[in-house]
C-alpha cells in the first residue's frame, strides 16, 4: 500500500503578507497540479513549524482563509 503525503513548515504568516500570498497559491497550484498528473490524491498533510508570525489572532485567519479553504 502506497501512502502519499506532503510536509510544509513555517509559514510566518504576518511578516510578508503579499509575498506570502503569492507563495500559498503557488503551492495549491503546484499541488494541484500534481494529483492531477499522478492521478494519485494525498492521503495526508503535515503543516508543521511556525503558521503565524507573532501568533495575533488575526494571522491564523489570514491563514485558514487564503490556504486551508481553498
Amino acid at each position: 500500500m502506497t501512502i502519499n503525503w506532503l510536509h510544509l513548515s513555517d509559514f510566518h504568516i504576518g511578516k510578508e503578507r503579499y509575498a506570502q500570498q503569492n507563495i500559498c497559491d503557488e503551492i495549491i497550484n503546484h499541488v494541484k497540479e500534481r494529483v492531477q498528473q499522478e492521478k494519485q490524491p494525498l492521503d495526508f498533510v503535515f503543516i508543521t513549524g511556525d503558521l503565524a508570525n507573532k501568533g495575533q489572532a488575526d494571522e491564523f485567519d489570514i491563514f485558514y482563509n487564503n490556504f486551508l479553504m481553498i
